[in-house]
């Protein structure tokens, strides 16, 4: 996909309910979700790249809604999406820890 920049982005299918994006992830901005004091990288509230477009839980991913998006030290996004197979990834094991990775420390 394209954003309004001209900029593309790429959703690869990595297991049955998570994507890894690619493309130019320098100027992306993360957040929280709302009312957490801290951001949880394992567990944000939105991520928003220049130009777009703005993705948090409920954005549309090969027609099913993501429920989580997580942040990974090497500067990856997951987008967990809903999935029909049962093998739903609720606690990623291989990526706890990446639990408490604060980008700024």
């Amino acid at each position: 996909m394209k954003n309004r920049y001209g900029i593309e982005y790429n959703f690869e299918k990595i297991s049955s309910n998570v994507y890894e994006i690619s493309g130019d992830l320098k100027h992306w901005r993360y957040g929280g979700k709302e009312g957490e004091q801290y951001v949880d990288y394992s567990d944000l509230g939105f991520v928003d790249p220049q130009g777009g477009p703005f993705i948090e839980p409920g954005y549309i991913i090969d027609e099913r809604k993501v429920e989580r998006i997580m942040r990974l030290e090497n500067g990856n996004l997951l987008f967990i999406v809903e999935d029909d197979s049962n093998e739903y990834i609720n606690e990623p094991s291989e990526y706890d820890e990446w639990r408490s990775y604060d980008p700024d420390c």
